[in-house]
């Protein structure tokens, strides 16, 4: 279960019945039963594929984006630059993400997006030797992004936010693209 280790999952957050589970999916579905919302999302954001990961990170962006919570050019352009990249993973568009991370100050779900798709990649200058990026990094970019989303939220409509969240991930982590999840989450209201 590196996953797990991986995405500082620490021994006093989860309770050794967790740390047990054999099965990813197992050990997902305890962690929603518990209302460990926040443990399932990071655990899902370092077991997801880059590239699905990134995905993931732009379909809550793109949420927290049509909510309001700070729909602006360079959120929207964050958003764009890293879905350019999962639909083209391109070098060219892998570092256009750093500067629309930058654009957004490193900030809020739109810049974490662009920041993950950055960070799946050499992180020196094209004419430098390659620095290779921590393999950290990329997923716990997704996870902040996914949990970033849900701030500003009232109420019942932060859990709303982490249950389509988890199924979207569950959804792109079978083969699909996340996007129809919210029949699943009837309470989501966002």
């Amino acid at each position: 279960m590196s996953c797990i280790a991986n995405a500082g999952l620490a021994a006093p957050a989860v309770s050794p019945a967790l740390e047990a589970a054999a099965a990813p999916r197992a050990y997902i579905a305890q962690l929603v039963d518990a209302g460990l919302w926040s443990d399932a999302i990071r655990f899902l954001a370092f077991a997801l594929p880059m590239r699905e990961g990134v995905w993931w990170a732009c379909l809550s962006a793109r949420r927290a984006a049509s909510g309001g919570l700070r729909s602006e050019g360079a959120e929207r352009a964050a958003i764009a630059a890293a879905e350019a990249w999962v639909w083209a993973p391109a070098e060219e568009a892998r570092r256009a993400c750093l500067a629309a991370a930058e654009a957004m100050a490193y900030d809020g779900p739109a810049g974490y997006a662009a920041l993950a798709a950055y960070w799946t990649g050499n992180l020196a200058p094209p004419d430098q030797p390659e620095i290779p990026p921590d393999a950290r990094l990329a997923p716990t970019a997704v996870g902040a992004a996914v949990l970033l989303a849900a701030l500003g939220r009232c109420g019942n409509e932060v859990e709303a936010h982490y249950r389509l969240a988890v199924a979207e991930a569950l959804d792109i982590a079978r083969g699909g693209d996340g996007r129809d999840m919210r029949a699943l989450s009837p309470e989501y209201a966002g």
